[in-house]
């Protein structure tokens, strides 16, 4: 399985030509690659016996990764290697997307890193590989408003209006058990939650079941979705005006 990154910005850059096309198209590669302002890279995930990812390991980084990550000398060492108090939930969320298939997008804080990043991950290719590219650094300051965002609109949104895969174990014929992913366990986690017959003695203290009725039937997913760029939008807007300034 293959896991990649869009990148927010690129340079253009000249590209030498040959007659062989291979060639040509890995010389073009190459020159974005190297030129692009994002941090790139390309990662295999490791998992365990049971299929949790547990590591990765960098196959290939542009120079500009070395620079938002902090990281020296990457290729062909795992995460854990280079930062071993990285947070679990990046190594969680690369399997899911090797794993599912379904993209994300997301801003989360690398404290090993000290650094906030904006990342979009995707799988693509060979599905014996799982790879991953790129990072955007976000600067500590803008971290108060990002997590305003997080907390008030992104994580109810991902809660109430955005389906995703839940994994169910199946044994194959050889006795293993392995994460399948049908289409029947598409639903968003409140949907998820509900299937649990004693789900409400798994709320928080303060939280009630029509609490989370009324939030999730506020506003219809499209509306949650489309409030949620707008807000995303008007975040990264101020997070530019704001490095602008400090610049």
């Amino acid at each position: 399985m293959t896991l990649a990154i869009t990148l927010q910005a690129a340079a253009a850059t000249a590209a030498t030509w040959t007659t062989d096309p291979a060639h040509a198209a890995d010389t073009k590669y190459r020159a974005l690659f190297d030129s692009i302002d994002e941090g790139f890279c390309v990662i295999e995930v490791l998992f365990d016996a049971q299929e949790r990812p547990v590591d990765y390991r960098f196959i290939e980084v542009n120079p500009s990764f070395e620079r938002q990550t902090g990281l020296s000398d990457a290729v062909g060492r795992r995460m854990r290697e280079l930062a071993p108090a990285h947070e679990e939930h990046w190594f969680r969320i690369y399997g899911e997307v090797a794993l599912g298939g379904q993209s994300v997008r997301f801003e989360n804080r690398a404290e090993a890193l000290h650094r906030w990043y904006d990342v979009y991950a995707f799988r693509v290719g060979d599905p014996a590989q799982i790879k991953l590219m790129g990072y955007s650094h976000i600067p500590q300051r803008h971290a108060s408003a990002i997590n305003a965002f997080y907390s008030q609109l992104f994580n109810p949104y991902l809660n109430f209006h955005r389906p995703c895969y839940f994994a169910v174990d199946r044994v194959d014929a050889k006795g293993k058990v392995r994460k399948t992913y049908p289409h029947d366990q598409i639903m968003t986690p409140w949907e998820r939650l509900q299937t649990l017959s004693d789900y409400p003695n798994h709320l928080k203290p303060g939280i009630t079941v029509q609490t989370l009725e009324h939030q999730a039937g506020s506003m219809s997913d499209n509306d949650a979705a489309l409030r949620v760029q707008k807000a995303r939008k008007r975040l990264f807007q101020s997070i530019n005006r704001r490095s602008k300034l400090a610049a």
